[in-house]
């Protein structure tokens, strides 16, 4: 999907930009640069831009006219409509389009690996700390807590997870039950899977004031924003 998009918008050009979704992030800002990659949300005004450039490649193609209105339905169909509403992330370069592929994804992982960092702090009620000088105390938290999740039954989303797109397990369980000596059935869905990473103005300053308060004490701390 991200070759799809890298090879027919911006085919034959010097600078190609990749768009590689991502799972379980929830961008409530227009978009956010952090290194190489800008987070964005494929909204109507983004994906019009791609469709745009998507048409005029086709169009001024070798195939037969009476063919390319087809090629454009099914390139819009069966590819860009699965990008409608995604985030995405964002990285531009100069270079040949498998290059661009590799590292768009490699550029991509190190936000990732980035905000699973920030994760902790923004989110301290599922990810408690045991901090306090005995030791024995600590250990007596931490067993409490694991009891107190082991007796949750919805363990499975006490977590953020996120991700490039089909990294992260989210999904919605569906059963059916049916009554087998009489007329009627019930459905039963669940969702299983991680908590979304949501990313509000409210977090990212708070990620400045992390990033701030580590670059005080550390000098190979690498800027974010």
């Amino acid at each position: 999907m991200i070759f799809f998009i890298t090879l027919l918008l911006y085919h034959y050009t010097d600078k190609q930009v990749a768009y590689v979704p991502l799972d379980n992030i929830i961008l409530d800002v227009d978009e956010l640069q952090i290194g190489r990659v800008t987070l964005v949300k494929m909204t109507d005004t983004v994906l019009e831009t791609v469709i745009k450039t998507l048409e005029d490649t086709i169009m001024s193609s070798s195939h037969n006219e009476e063919d390319k209105p087809l090629i454009i339905q099914n390139q819009r169909q069966f590819y860009v409509e699965h990008f409608r509403d995604k985030v995405c992330a964002k990285f531009s370069l100069v270079a040949e389009t498998d290059i661009v592929k590799e590292r768009a994804e490699e550029e991509t992982r190190r936000v990732i690996d980035l905000l699973r960092y920030s994760i902790p702090f923004l989110y301290s009620n599922l990810y408690p700390t045991y901090w306090c000088p005995s030791a024995s105390i600590r250990k007596q938290l931490k067993i409490a807590h694991a009891e107190r999740r082991s007796n949750d039954v919805d363990t499975n989303q006490t977590h953020i997870g996120l991700g490039l797109q089909g990294e992260v397990g989210m999904s919605t369980r569906q059963i059916i039950i049916v009554q087998e000596n009489a007329l009627g059935f019930n459905w039963q869905d669940r969702y299983v899977g991680t908590r979304p990473f949501v990313i509000s103005q409210q977090h990212i300053e708070r990620m400045k004031v992390k990033q701030s308060s580590k670059a005080k004490t550390s000098s190979s701390f690498v800027t974010l924003f």
